[in-house]
Formats: structure tokens, C-alpha cells, sequence
């Protein structure tokens, strides 16, 4: 009778979870990124000591970034097999202490590193090649618990390994294993991630089944390829669902969980690892994108007439060179887009609502961006006020239009932007983006906004054609306003990961009693029918 009123009891839960809609409450919104330009293949990613620690396969070394990932530390290691190289270093776990664990897969051991003042240096490393006790073939994840035992994932070996923080081999977990490949601890259970396309729940001391969950596929819950695996403070299990190009959310309830949400659907190209900091940002290490994308959770408004759909507002779309377009019939954009030049210096941002159409007024699919050297740009008069500043990209296809317009936004570096400054003679107001109108053969001013503190200029854009930076002499039809424009991702110097970023307030919606009433509606149904079945048996 126990066993039956602990069944029923999992069943009203799962149902009231349903009920509340678990996941239709839980959403996420593209935040921002970082990394490109430093990154090759990142797999592992972890905080320690307010930086961001990533692991470059493609490079063999470790990079670190602070201030919310947007300032880069530089690198830890080079390609080889002495103390402190790497190759193909993969999973990465962090202790308080500070210590830093990586699994240097390429060379099948563990390498343990320490905070000495303000550098990262080699402490120790264990493990060889082979299948005997404390070697391995092929680690790939590492997870350090409470009490500072080290547990590696020994991939091609089929098994869980534990050691002491020194190394010392403690036991070793077998599970139903095909490749385990990410790991995370948490209680009395260490949960890992393989290619047999589920999460196994075993006892991290006696290595006994617990439970499992997810099954090979692509819907909900399932998993292609599931590899990094963590948890937030409030104990939510997220997984890296890298064949799926996503992140997956759960809650668990028992000795197994309950989908709660999809993070980046589409937006990824093989995630490897995440994590989650105190405020709920995710963190993941977008592999063959080469960089760390980072999502925010929000909760969606209402949909138009109290429907309790949900917001089907889309995140941003993010891309470099060419980027397709979601729109309607009408060529109504019905997803924001940001598109990055080849070399990041420029960002067009174009908006959900915005028309976008061709040269002949028909609704647009792809745009594209390229950087344009001098040597390709067309001529600049000589007799002219103007001279050019260095930067420019042809945004295609030419004729293509915007309404409402569209924002073309050049950024620089400190170092940039000094150049460019002591071109304009210490004059903002010389600061201007042109267009190049092909009929006349001339530039034209474009609407620009200067912010001096992001060192950034913002053109606003109607219609696709060459767009350059200039420096003008004479008056120009633009006039700098001081007033701060939020840049796409500015470089702040602070020492701190954890963001604390204004976001707007969702508006608040009115209780949904109705979902309520069904909820309770159910679980009553649910329990007479439990009940109705134990007396029957």
C-alpha cells in the first residue's frame, strides 16, 4: 500500500508540474557572446576565481576571459606532452581552492593546475594510456564533488574513475556505459552523459544503478549525442544535446526528470559544455561556431487574448557574412537578425517587424556582408573634404530596402579609435559613415551616431550598397550626439563574471485561474482513479 501511495504521489506531482506548465514558464533569450578570434573547437568550459575557463581542441590550450567573458586573459599551455601541454584537452572542472582540473584526452591523464598570484600554473598530473587502474584512453569529462574527489569520464574505457585530489586512485563506477562522455555530482550521485543517448544516475560511492532518463531521437527529452551536463543553484539539470544543436533543460523529480525547456534550438553547431551562473545566464561552448554563447532566462508575456500560448517572440538570429531571413508573405521580418562582417567590425542589426525587400520590391530570404579594402573601394575625389578611415563593407544584395531602416554599426578597439580620432583631429563631429550611391558615382552622408565611451559608429541604414567611415572636415549633415547607445558587446573592464544586466520587465500578466481549476481538476481525477485501482486490488 506504501509502494501504491508513493506511485500516486509521483503522479499528482508530475501533474501538477504540467499543470503549472513547467515549460512554457521557462524560456530563454539570446544575451551575447565571446571568444571568436580565441577559440578553436571549445569544449569544456567552467568559472573559477571570477574568470571563464575554455578548452580549445583545435589549439591545444586552455583560454580564460573575464568581465562576463567579454575581456580575454589569454592562454594556458601549447601542443604537447610536457607538464602543462595539451592535446586536445577536452572536459574542465574547478575547485575552490583554486584549482583547476583538465582532461588532457590527446595525452590520457589529468592535469591539475593552481592560482599563484594573478598567473595559472601546472601543479600536478596523473594517468596513462591503458585500461589498467588510474589509466585511461580517451578522458573526456571531469567533475571534482564536495569533498574534492576527482571524477574522470574514461570514454573508450567504459567506465567512471575516482581519485583523491592528488590523484590517488579511489575506485572505479561501471554503468551501463557506452562512451561516457560529460559527468557532474551532486549529492550521493554522479550523473553522465554517453552515446547510448541517456543520462545515468549512479551512487558516487558505491558506483549501484539509481535511475536514468532520455532516449535516442530528436523531440523533447531525447537526446543525439548529449556530452556536457551541470546544474544551477536551484538543483535544475541542463544537458548539452550536442547532435541536436541544442541545450536541453530538466527538473528531476525522483530517479528521473521532467522536461522543462530547450535553450538555442538551432543556434548552435554542436555545443559540447555549459554552465550556469548565480543569475541563470547559460554559458555554452558552441564548437564548431568557435565561440561561447551565452542565453538568459526570461518569462514569456501572455500571447494576444489570454490564449496562455506564450510568447512566440524569436531571439535574435546571430551571424557572420551571409544570414537567411525569416519573413512573411508581405516580407515582414519576423525574427531579428544581427549580421556580423567576416573581421566583427561591423554589425548590422536589423529588427522582428522590419519590411525587408529586394530591388524589386519582393520579399528578401538571405543578406549578406563583406569586408572592402581600400584597394576595392571606389574613389574618393580627391578635391573632396573627406578622407576615408579605413573601414568598410558592401552589404548585398544591392537595392535591397528597409523599412523601418535598419542599424549598421562600425566598432573599434582603444587603439582603433585613437587612429581614427587623430584623423578628425580630436573632432567626433568629423566622424561619419557615407554610402555610395553607384548612379552619380559620389558618397553621401549617412545618418551616424558617434559614441565617444564605446567607441562606436552607428549608421542608420534604408538600402543595401557600400558603406565606408569617414572623416570630414566640413560640416557634416550628421551631428554626434553624446548621448550613450547601448553597443552590442562592449568591452567593460570589470572583475566580475556574473553580469548584472537591466532587463526590461515583462508585463505582468493576469493569474491564470482557469489553468488552475484544470490543474486541480486533474490531479483529483488522477487520485480518484489511483485510488479506485488500489481497492480494487
Amino acid at each position: 500500500m506504501i509502494k501504491k501511495f508513493g506511485i500516486l504521489i509521483s503522479i499528482m506531482v508530475l501533474a501538477l508540474l504540467a499543470c503549472q506548465g513547467v515549460s512554457a514558464s521557462t524560456s530563454y533569450q539570446y544575451y551575447t557572446e565571446f571568444g571568436t578570434g580565441h577559440l578553436s573547437g571549445p569544449s569544456g568550459i567552467v568559472p573559477i576565481n571570477n574568470q571563464i575557463f575554455v578548452s580549445n581542441d583545435g589549439t591545444d590550450n586552455l583560454a580564460f576571459f573575464g568581465n562576463f567573458g567579454q575581456t580575454f586573459g589569454g592562454y594556458v599551455g601549447n601542443t604537447g606532452s610536457g607538464d602543462g601541454d595539451f592535446i586536445s584537452p577536452k572536459g574542465l572542472a574547478a575547485a575552490n581552492s583554486p584549482y583547476l582540473y583538465v582532461a588532457d584526452s590527446g595525452n590520457n591523464r589529468i592535469q591539475k593546475f593552481q592560482l599563484i598570484g594573478n598567473t595559472w600554473q601546472y601543479n600536478a598530473k596523473w594517468g596513462s594510456t591503458g585500461a589498467g587502474v588510474g589509466q585511461f584512453n580517451n578522458p573526456l569529462g571531469v567533475a571534482v564533488d564536495a569533498a574534492g574527489y576527482v571524477y574522470v569520464a574514461d570514454s573508450n574505457n567504459q567506465r567512471v574513475q575516482v581519485f583523491s585530489d592528488t590523484g590517488t586512485y579511489q575506485r572505479t563506477i561501471t554503468g551501463n556505459f557506452d562512451n561516457p562522455m560529460g559527468l557532474a555530482v551532486r549529492g550521493n550521485a554522479v550523473y553522465v552523459t554517453g552515446s547510448n543517448d541517456q543520462v545515468q544516475i549512479l551512487n558516487k560511492d558505491t558506483g549501484a544503478a539509481i535511475g536514468n532518463f532520455g532516449a535516442p531521437g530528436t523531440g523533447i527529452g531525447q537526446f543525439n549525442d548529449p556530452i556536457g551536463i551541470t546544474f544551477d543553484a536551484a538543483g535544475s539539470i541542463y544537458i548539452a544535446d550536442a547532435g541536436n544543436d541544442r541545450v536541453q533543460k530538466f527538473q528531476l523529480i525522483g530517479n528521473s526528470a521532467a522536461y522543462v525547456a530547450t535553450i538555442g534550438q538551432g543556434f548552435f553547431n554542436y555545443p559540447t559544455d555549459i554552465f550556469v551562473d548565480a543569475s541563470g545566464y547559460v554559458y555554452v561552448s558552441d564548437y564548431w561556431n568557435n565561440k561561447v554563447q551565452i542565453w538568459k532566462p526570461y518569462t514569456p508575456a501572455p500571447s494576444p487574448g489570454g490564449g496562455g500560448g506564450g510568447s512566440t517572440t524569436l531571439p535574435p538570429a546571430v551571424s557572420v557574412g551571409t544570414a537567411s531571413l525569416m519573413t512573411n508573405t508581405a516580407g515582414q521580418l519576423l525574427q531579428t537578425v544581427m549580421l556580423d562582417s567576416p573581421s566583427l567590425k561591423a554589425r548590422l542589426s536589423v529588427n522582428t517587424g522590419t519590411y525587408v525587400l529586394d530591388s524589386n520590391g519582393n520579399s528578401l530570404g538571405e543578406i549578406s556582408m563583406d569586408d572592402l579594402s581600400a584597394a576595392n573601394l571606389p574613389a574618393v575625389p580627391s578635391e573632396g573634404t573627406f578622407t576615408f578611415g579605413g573601414y568598410a563593407v558592401q552589404c548585398s544584395p544591392a537595392g535591397a530596402t528597409f523599412n523601418p531602416s535598419a542599424r549598421l554599426t562600425f566598432s573599434f578597439t582603444e587603439a582603433e579609435w585613437n587612429t581614427l580620432m587623430a584623423q578628425a583631429h580630436n573632432t567626433p563631429g568629423q566622424l561619419v559613415v557615407k554610402w555610395f550611391d553607384s548612379a552619380k558615382g559620389s558618397w553621401v552622408n549617412v545618418p551616424t551616431t558617434v559614441n565617444e565611451g564605446a567607441r562606436t559608429l552607428t549608421a542608420t541604414v534604408s538600402h543595401f550598397s557600400i558603406y565606408a567611415v569617414f572623416t570630414d572636415t566640413a560640416e557634416p549633415s550628421v551631428v554626434p550626439t553624446p548621448t550613450p547607445v547601448t553597443p552590442p558587446v562592449t568591452l567593460v573592464s570589470t572583475p566580475v563574471v556574473t553580469p548584472d544586466v537591466p532587463v526590461a520587465p515583462e508585463p505582468v500578466s493576469e493569474f491564470p485561474w482557469v489553468y488552475v481549476i484544470i490543474g486541480v481538476v486533474i490531479i483529483i481525477l488522477i487520485a480518484a482513479g489511483a485510488y479506485y485501482y488500489t481497492q480494487k486490488k
